[in-house]
């Protein structure tokens, strides 16, 4: 791992770290909260040169328990902006965020993210790693072991415990990543481009195995993706942003029996739908700039 890709994965450390610590010492079991999201007039604007850019505009969406929903948009319409609001990094917007009724005031045990690099420290084993999601809240060692074993395989990383960063495959690092998001099972799971770096067709074999962590975890996801076909194969509902400010312009329903056929007359029908979408979304902001 280079010095840039460490110091990113310090930085994440550093943020997230002292509030899981603050969230209390026992990780939440089946009976936590069940993983319903609401988002409320929600809007964000940043500085820039001292003048206030709005990211977000507006933003109402009620995601149910359980349900995996997909982010769809052009770069910079505030997608990862709005997971990082969701996880509790970003506090300073209008509107309302809550999980299960319960406002979002930072990051805690009940929400877990997966980034696009795997942000795992070089300098620790798979096992390590997967461990620090943890933050030392679960002292004792047997327990620890046990419970990073259960993620790792349910991963598909048995027998890599022992294993560095840099001795795993791309699709295997974002395996672990996956693990250390889900170790204190939280009951939303928050997924920023997490396939976006892996080749074609480790991609397509991860969307799978994700859509299977989802089903056997029953965890809640939301995911920001600039892949079409895979928003289509991994959520019920399909979320399309207007370019910036971002704007909720539709949602699709996806109302296909899973495991998902590409070549289906149905999964091709939503793809049009949503390519079209995109191309109406281009031509306007192509007049517009003329």
């Amino acid at each position: 791992m280079n010095l840039l890709a460490a110091t990113a994965a310090k930085d994440v450390a550093i943020d997230l770290l002292p509030a899981l610590r603050e969230a209390g010492a026992a990780a939440p079991g089946p009976t936590a909260a069940i993983g319903g999201l609401s988002i409320r007039s929600l809007s964000k604007s940043h500085q820039l040169k001292g003048e206030a850019m709005e990211v977000l505009q507006g933003i109402d969406l009620e995601i149910q328990p359980g349900e995996f929903v997909a982010l769809v948009g052009a770069s910079g319409c505030g997608k990862t902006t709005l997971l990082r609001i969701l996880l509790g990094l970003e506090r300073d917007f209008t509107g309302t965020v809550e999980q299960d009724g319960a406002a979002i005031t930072g990051p805690g045990l009940e929400r877990g993210i997966v980034f696009q690099e795997h942000r795992l420290l070089p300098w620790l084993t798979v096992e390590q790693n997967v461990a620090f999601g943890l933050g030392g809240r679960v002292k004792d060692k047997q327990k620890v072991r046990a419970r990073v074993r259960h993620y790792l395989d349910l991963v598909g990383l048995y027998g890599f415990d022992a294993a560095y960063p840099a001795q795993l495959s791309g699709g295997m690092a974002q395996r672990a990543a996956i693990a250390r998001a889900l170790i204190n099972q939280p009951r939303v799971l928050l997924l920023d481009e997490p396939l976006g770096a892996l080749d074609a067709l480790t991609r397509l074999r991860m969307q799978k195995e994700l859509e299977e962590i989802w089903r056997r975890e029953k965890v809640t996801a939301l995911l920001v993706t600039h892949d079409i076909e895979e928003a289509i194969y991994l959520a019920d509902r399909v979320i399309v942003l207007s370019p910036r400010p971002g704007r909720i312009k539709r949602e699709i329903p996806v109302p296909l029996s899973r495991p998902r056929d590409r070549d289906s007359s149905g999964f091709i029908d939503i793809k049009d739908q949503l390519l079209a979408e995109f191309q109406l979304q281009a031509e306007r902001h192509f007049y517009y700039t003329i």
